[in-house]
């Protein structure tokens, strides 16, 4: 079967808190079918090891400025969010409403959390959108490792249609170690 070299495409958008001025404090990349590409732009990202708690709260209603045909969210952070809660605040109110507009897509939202603090939101969260939900941690030599894995496996599951986990295990088996 011969598949053109941009069948999957993929954005990504760093979103560095309030401690970044102006219109860099949310910043995506173009679409791109290579890994290359996305790196580069990775590179052009400066991080700040206290720079780390982002809020998913903040986050979720710039999918929309983001999307173009979404399949799916890969989301990494740090800060825990209580999507069940009462509050009337605008952040809050759009990031419930993303999600029951990703619910209703059927876009699911994988998480991945960063501090033990944030896993019962993150999971809660890839629950209901029927994602899934890993520790990540970045500062360990095995994290870049657990993030290819990760979105490797979520891109075939996705692109492989009902055929989608059985293309999983096929990974696993041929490449992860």
């Amino acid at each position: 079967m011969d598949l053109p070299s941009d069948v999957i495409q993929m954005q990504i958008a760093v979103n560095q808190n309030c401690t970044v001025r102006g219109n860099q404090v949310l910043q995506y990349s173009s679409w791109h079918s290579k890994g290359s590409s996305l790196r580069a732009f990775l590179n052009t990202i400066n991080y700040a090891k206290n720079a780390l708690e982002n809020s998913m709260e903040a986050d979720l209603p710039n999918i929309d400025v983001i999307e173009k045909s979404l399949s799916q969210v890969i989301f990494i952070g740090s800060a825990s969010v209580n999507i069940t809660r009462e509050r009337s605040d605008d952040e809050y109110s759009d990031s419930l409403h993303e999600i029951k507009r990703l619910i209703e897509k059927k876009i699911p939202i994988h998480t991945l959390y960063l501090n033990h603090s944030a896993k019962d939101s993150f999971q809660q969260i890839a629950t209901q959108t029927g994602g899934r939900c890993e520790q990540l941690d970045i500062f360990s030599s095995h994290g870049a490792e657990l993030l290819t894995q990760f979105i490797t496996e979520e891109v075939l599951r996705k692109a492989a249609g009902i055929q989608g986990n059985n293309a999983v295990q096929l990974y696993r088996r041929s490449y992860v170690k």
